[in-house]
């Protein structure tokens, strides 16, 4: 089933859906403004040349966070059991599921690994100065630095320097031959500051909601 059928099988009678049929007439798009059983607000675009529906923004009621919240703890868990967990029955909890889907607010499921179980026992974060911050300049180190897996999260940051890196390494060589034959290797790459990080205090992938 395609994202627009997904949208529009939840939709019921008691909906309001303004198309701005100018705008779709000019450039082959359409924004609407639309409303689940007066549940959910969001935006939705649509694309006549591609056919299809875009939710470029929902807006999340209590229940919605409530999910999330339980989602980002346990994202094995049954539709079943999540229903029972924020109050709802299977099928109203699985629709506002697929709408968070659908929106991007929910962006995926994945496992989280231990690294040092894993035998990456080494984390550090690294500054990166570029030589010249021109646009190319920027665009070409962005387009380097995502291909090295070692590299779990970039920034880019303001101040002096340029760029803030999370890695992680086996131990210290394999740090080094990262820094002196990966990264400063990369066209550009001006200064590197590296900075070893000797213990954990707190790592959560849980967002903050405030009710």
């Amino acid at each position: 089933m395609s994202l627009a059928e997904r949208l529009l099988s939840v939709v019921t009678v008691k909906f309001l859906l303004l198309i701005d049929h100018r705008l779709m007439a000019k450039s082959g798009h359409g924004i609407a403004i639309l409303c689940f059983r007066q549940i959910y607000c969001g935006i939705l675009c649509y694309q006549s040349n591609a056919g299809r529906l875009i939710l470029l923004r929902v807006r999340l009621d209590d229940i919605d966070r409530h999910i999330l919240e339980v989602l980002q703890k346990d994202g094995r868990i049954s539709n079943q059991d999540l229903a029972h967990e924020v109050g709802l029955s299977p099928s109203p909890c699985l629709r506002r599921l697929k709408v968070l889907e659908s929106s991007g607010a929910l962006r995926g499921y994945a496992a989280l690994l231990d690294p040092t179980a894993l035998g990456q026992r080494l984390r550090a974060i690294i500054e990166v100065r570029l030589e010249h911050q021109t646009s190319a300049a920027v665009t070409r180190f962005e387009r380097e630095i995502v291909k090295y897996p070692q590299v779990l999260e970039c920034y880019q940051i303001a101040g002096d320097w340029d760029y803030a890196l999370l890695t992680v390494a086996t131990d210290l060589e394999d740090f080094r031959e990262f820094c002196v034959n990966a990264l400063a290797k990369i066209p550009g790459v001006g200064n590197i500051k590296s900075n070893i990080c000797m213990k954990e205090v707190k790592y959560s992938t849980v967002l903050p909601f405030t009710r």
